[in-house]
């Protein structure tokens, strides 16, 4: 049967769809095809009747189209992709791989759904968009702009990722969550209710975000992290660890929340500017110096102004006996959440005394500051 562009040939294929086995018809291009490389007489694949073909789009290789489906533009379903029920691929699309599109969801523009990747229910992909992997997108999702969608991905509900925003990993975007501009999230992260994380921004790890949070800016949120309600991290903002942020909270500038820290109500949080080192952070500078007979350093310039205790020589018996417990005995867990990882421990929320450091201490290329025996005495002083 010519059908165009193309004809119906007498190879047949049965494939089972639902409840239903269907007879596939083979095609044969009828003309060339040259936006997409195709010659008058060279084999296509398979499609149930000629209304699942139009314009001078192309089936090709063993891609099934059936159903009530249209592939139409310059639009191409290759490999071993298939798309079927009431789906639509038009437009300069590609469907490849082992992809499915089915039920009522659209594929055009220029997107591209590739690998093991699903769309389905009402899901629009469109512009320049890409799935890849095994991600899964339906109900009513949209993916948009340049966004990229790889791996295990989850997206649904009425969700949106757009602009030049990348998902991958495990991570699960829903509700009618937003997803823009350069933003990243990865890992196993999930985005949800009317949370929108944008700007040059990254979620990753296990972290959550719901209600109408925001995440903006370059901030970070990771670890086992938890912010909903209003909460709004932006400027070069992290929060890690199992911190938790609810209300109308605004974490920003280069605010670090970590640990177990617990953040509520209408707070908007400052840069701590003490005048002083903290007591009981100085008093513990001074234990370590004592155990460790000095030999220890600060790394500074890490992300925020955090920075790291480190005491490269000390022992394990040391640290575990004495050096870690003291975080607690002086009272320094809000500063030191994670406590100490070997021979390290990460000082976080000090920036004042972060910045007030380089200039105590003798600074070796890469960024490693070097403590000094005329330091303690420093240390003592107002800043």
């Amino acid at each position: 049967m010519d059908c165009g562009h193309y004809k119906l040939t007498d190879e047949t294929t049965r494939v089972v769809n639902g409840r239903r086995t269907v007879t596939l018809y083979r095609i044969q291009a009828t003309e060339d095809l040259p936006d997409l490389d195709v010659k008058k007489g060279d084999l296509g694949g398979y499609v149930e009747h000629k209304h699942n073909l139009s314009g001078a789009a192309w089936v090709e290789q063993t891609a099934y189209v059936l159903d009530k489906a249209v592939v139409s533009g310059t639009a191409k379903v290759s490999d071993c992709a298939r798309v079927y029920g009431s789906a639509r691929v038009y437009g300069n699309a590609r469907v490849t791989g082992k992809a499915k599109v089915h039920e009522n969801a659209k594929v055009f523009g220029d997107a591209t759904v590739a690998g093991h990747a699903e769309v389905f229910g009402y899901v629009q992909v469109y512009a320049y968009a890409i799935l890849e992997g095994n991600a899964r997108v339906f109900e009513n999702a949209r993916i948009y702009g340049n966004a990229r969608v790889l791996g295990d991905v989850s997206v649904y509900n009425r969700a949106m990722i757009a602009d030049n925003a990348m998902i991958s990993g495990d991570a699960q975007v829903f509700g009618a969550a937003l997803i823009g501009n350069y933003a990243r999230v990865y890992g196993k992260a999930q985005i949800y209710g009317n949370a929108q994380v944008y700007g040059n921004a990254q979620v990753y790890g296990n972290a959550q975000v719901d209600g109408a949070a925001r995440v903006h800016g370059s901030a970070v949120v990771c670890g086992e992290a938890h912010l909903s309600d209003n909460v709004q991290v932006c400027d070069a903002a992290w929060v890690y660890g199992n911190a938790r942020a609810y209300g109308s909270t605004q974490i920003d500038k280069k605010r670090v929340i970590g640990g177990t820290a617990h953040i509520q109500h209408s707070s908007q949080l400052k840069p701590y500017n003490a005048r002083r080192l903290p007591d009981n952070f100085q008093n513990y500078l001074e234990y370590i110096y004592e155990k460790t007979l000095g030999g220890f350093q600060l790394v500074l310039g890490l992300h925020n102004n955090a920075f790291r205790i480190v005491a490269p020589d000390a022992p394990p018996p040391l640290i575990d006996k004495l050096l870690a417990p003291a975080v607690s005995k002086f009272e320094l867990t809000q500063h030191i959440p994670d406590g100490w990882e070997g021979v390290t421990a990460t000082v976080v929320d000090l920036p004042i005394v972060s910045t007030a450091l380089m200039s105590w201490v003798g600074i070796i290329p890469g960024g490693t500051c070097i403590m000094y025996d005329s330091l303690l005495a420093r240390i003592k002083r107002d800043l």
